[in-house]
């Protein structure tokens, strides 16, 4: 299912992790706190994010819903 999540979602990336099963947190703790720190240094981390009322009133989607 990661695949084809990867494949619709732009600008996606994959992460797989060989000898691990659903719970990384758990098999693989150090690889799991490395894979979200990099995700929220990445470039999502310097954007503004609406606050999650804004977007249940539909305001502040990207999709502009």
């Amino acid at each position: 299912m990661g695949y084809k999540l990867k494949d619709q979602i732009a600008g996606a990336r994959l992460i797989v992790l060989p000898n691990t099963m659903h719970s990384i947190q758990m098999e693989r703790p150090k690889d799991c706190v490395r894979i979200i720190r990099e995700f929220a240094a990445g470039p999502l981390a310097t954007r503004s994010i609406p606050a999650a009322s804004s977007l249940a009133a539909g305001t502040g989607s990207p999709a502009g819903k």
